[in-house]
């Protein structure tokens, strides 16, 4: 008898990254009323951002036998520049009656993101001399929307809206790479990290929606028609793919109110969510020697149907309400790792066949008297994923859950204080699972000069909780990955608000910079 053996690698990549961020922010705008039926405005705002990021990881591979294969530091400094330029101009037709409009709005971005990374490794085992590395990536995006809208409350219980929206995007995406000749002492262009890859989208969308309501009974049909053209140019290669698509996404919205204060719905809606330039990309980005990221030219766009069943409770301080779903999802895109060989892995993303989930959605919000808002939401499913697509043949399925707590508790008409909580459970991925997690986020408002300047302290993971764990567990390959922030984010701010902001609903909500 013959026995055979397998021996088994292992990898473990232990990383710290430390980043100092400077963020300057100026944002205007104006309205002017041209008389009792024409208005128009013009917005802009400057975004420049400077990071200096430190970061080094520590990569150990061994065999089975305990044999050490690898033992090196990855050590790099990346200073990173990011500026955003944005520019909006509106204008809005009042017709003789009241909510009868035509309104035009324009908005258009640029923004340029440019890493220079300088890298260094520092090897233990095997024992050999230095090397040092160098990245410089530069990606700018233009995006520009136009969109045309028609409002007519036809009559007090119908209403129609209409309307014709242009997008356009442009990501262009420029990686530079070259390493140090340690003979002849010249740093030297590297041509596997060094690429173009430009990105395109040009989407005319048609939407109408027609609301009605008739007794008790009440209705919203919509239709939206959109007409997709895809261009990617992997520049240095020289190749090129086009792509275009047509689609219809209708939704309907059906409600009927038992009295007062208790309606039932039900709803279906069908949506669609576009890959990013990056995603696309099929050439390979170097997160180091052993980590490889690469796009796929050919991702299609995911959709999902959904059907919601509901029951809404209103009154004046309390609102409940709860959704029973469906939800069918097919292309959906995920993040797949594999090995290309013994020693480098390499992560994409990839469509797979079909997903589904079922679950329930409960929502209360309250208010106790003038002092405190709460608003809790829960989700609670069954989730299962079909990636036969990928070489999987088992569909695997979940119960999970999800639960996000807010407080807002109203010391003064000018003071407010800001609790908000979410869990998440262990989720499904194709290969593996996510594990759950949770963060807990505090802030405080404080209003002066009647409103028009506010001083704003927020405090991100106050218990110092966010982790992104997941596990990869295939036949080729096991893999943990944990992810942590270290540090918790304090962010302060004083805002100043010039002009009349007329009957502009007032905000709230704070931000915070830690999201799960």
């Amino acid at each position: 008898n013959e026995t055979t053996t397998q021996t088994r690698s292992y990898a473990n990549l232990k990383g710290k990254d430390q980043s100092r961020t400077i963020t300057q922010i100026i944002s205007t705008g104006e309205e002017y009323k041209i008389n009792d039926k024409n208005t128009v405005g013009i917005k802009g705002s400057i975004n420049y951002r400077d990071v200096t990021r430190h970061q080094i990881n520590v990569n150990k591979s061994e065999k089975s036998s305990f044999e050490i294969t690898k033992d090196y530091d990855r050590k790099n400094l990346g200073p990173q520049v990011e500026k955003d330029l944005e520019f909006g101009a509106k204008m809005q037709h009042n017709f003789a009656k009241e909510g009868h409009e035509l309104n035009l709005d324009f908005v258009t971005s640029k923004s340029m993101e440019q890493e220079d990374n300088h890298f260094s490794n520092i090897y233990r085992v095997p024992v050999i001399p230095s090397t040092y590395d160098n990245t410089l990536i530069k990606q700018g995006d233009n995006e520009s929307q136009l969109t045309l809208e028609y409002i007519n409350p036809i009559s007090e219980t119908a209403r129609l809206e209409a309307g014709y929206i242009f997008e356009y995007q442009k990501n262009d995406m420029d990686f530079y790479g070259e390493s140090l000749n340690q003979v002849a002492k010249l740093w030297e262009k590297d041509i596997l990290k060094t690429n173009r890859f430009i990105y395109s989208t040009n989407i005319h969308v048609f939407y109408a929606t027609f609301q009605k309501e008739m007794g008790r009974f009440g209705f919203l049909s919509g239709l939206r028609a959109e007409n997709a053209f895809v261009n990617a140019n992997q520049v240095t290669t020289d190749t090129s793919l086009k792509n275009q698509y047509f689609r219809l996404y209708p939704s309907l919205h059906l409600s009927f109110k038992l009295n007062d204060v208790n309606e039932l719905q039900l709803n279906y809606s069908h949506r669609i969510r576009r890959p990013e330039g990056d995603e696309m990309n099929p050439f390979p980005e170097y997160q180091d020697p052993y980590n490889l990221r690469i796009g796929n030219p050919h991702l299609k766009p995911e959709e999902i149907h959904s059907v919601e069943m509901g029951y809404q409770y209103k009154n004046k301080n309390m609102t409940f309400l709860s959704t029973l779903y469906y939800r069918y999802a097919y292309n959906g895109m995920t993040s797949i790792t594999r090995y290309m060989n013994d020693s480098v892995l390499v992560s994409t993303t990839e469509n797979i066949s079909k997903s589904q989930s079922a679950g329930l959605e409960l929502v209360i919000a309250s208010t106790i008297g003038e002092l405190i808002n709460v608003n809790l939401s829960t989700n609670t499913f069954y989730n299962t994923i079909d990636a036969s697509s990928l070489g999987y043949s088992n569909n695997k399925s979940i119960i999970s859950w999800s639960a996000n707590l807010s407080a807002g508790i109203n010391i003064s008409k000018c003071t407010v204080v800001q609790i908000t909580s979410n869990y998440i459970a262990k989720r499904l991925t194709p290969q593996g699972e996510m594990a759950p997690s949770y963060i807990l986020n505090t802030g405080f408002k404080q209003e002066f000069f009647k409103n028009k300047a506010a001083f704003i302290f927020t405090m991100s993971d106050v218990l110092n909780t966010v982790r992104n764990n997941s596990i990869v567990n295939t036949p080729e390959l096991y893999q943990t990955v944990s992810r942590r922030r270290n540090a918790r984010v304090f962010y302060f701010g004083l805002t100043y608000t010039f002009g009349n902001q007329g009957n502009k609903k007032k905000n709230t909500q704070l931000n915070y910079d830690i999201q799960q």
